[in-house]
């Protein structure tokens, strides 16, 4: 009978801790997740916000292009311009901090959807964010005295939209698989590739033409072949101040030996 009860005792206790466990086991994931948002909020609010708001006040903007020439002249002007723009909202800094959270929050889930990472692991998605805030403290006050200051919302924005670009592709991925048993699957995949080649050699003629034209006047130059420069300056639509530059060298140096020949 002793043994019995002890048996009955060691079950009851095994039951309850299973439960327990499962219990837990449930708990837990939900809420350590909102307890990580709670923390980047906090973070970005009353760790970090003094920072943040600070880099916001030497974040000048202005609708007027003329009055922001001199941030428009560098190689991401547009960029800084506009994201100086989103850098209003520290201003508040409660508000500024809950527009980061959402950015990296967002880009936390993106990349766990995009990995595909299970339940249990899916925590690990938020050391993409807190690398972001680690680069941040890394860079202190050089992230408003020597940085571009509306990079402070930049990174977080970037980071979003590569993100959400990487899920969307991975999820266009996963339903292409189901296409697998199809005929049709593989001149499908010929046909991405097609316009993917299609679209990298378009943008190199449509916003990389000049470089590569520079480049070749370049290599042309090494072999003192003026009269290929001049003509790969003349084949130019919209011409630069490198290639006209190399133009007038090729016509100076052209004419030369033109001289030293008579």
């Amino acid at each position: 009978m002793k043994s019995a009860k002890k048996k009955v005792g060691i079950s009851t206790s095994s039951t309850e801790t299973k439960k327990l466990g499962v219990s837990l086991a449930r708990i837990p994931y939900r809420w350590v997740h909102i307890m990580m948002v709670l923390l980047i909020y906090m973070f970005c609010t009353c760790v970090y916000g003094d920072v943040f708001q600070r880099a916001q006040q030497d974040c000048y903007v202005s609708t007027n292009a003329e009055y922001m020439t001199y941030l428009l002249r560098l190689p991401l002007g547009q960029f800084y311009w506009v994201m100086r723009f989103f850098m209003l909202v520290f201003k508040n800094v409660w508000l500024g901090g809950a527009v980061m959270t959402i950015l990296l929050v967002g880009s936390a889930c993106c990349l766990s959807k995009t990995i595909g990472l299970s339940r249990q692991w899916k925590l690990l998605a938020f050391l993409l964010p807190m690398s972001v805030l680690y680069f941040f403290v890394w860079r202190g006050v050089r992230l408003y005295f020597l940085d571009e200051p509306s990079l402070v919302l930049g990174v977080p924005v970037v980071l979003f939209i590569l993100m959400a670009l990487a899920t969307l592709v991975s999820t266009f991925f996963r339903k292409i698989n189901v296409l697998e048993n199809q005929k049709f699957a593989h001149w499908i995949s010929v046909l991405i590739i097609l316009i993917a080649s299609a679209v990298l050699v378009g943008s190199v003629y449509a916003f990389r033409e000049n470089d590569v034209v520079c480049a070749r006047m370049q290599n042309r130059m090494l072999k003192a072949d003026w009269e290929g420069i001049v003509d790969d300056a003349l084949s130019v639509k919209r011409g630069s101040r490198p290639i006209a530059a190399y133009y007038a060298i090729a016509l100076f140096s052209s004419r030369s030996t033109l001289k030293a020949s008579v």
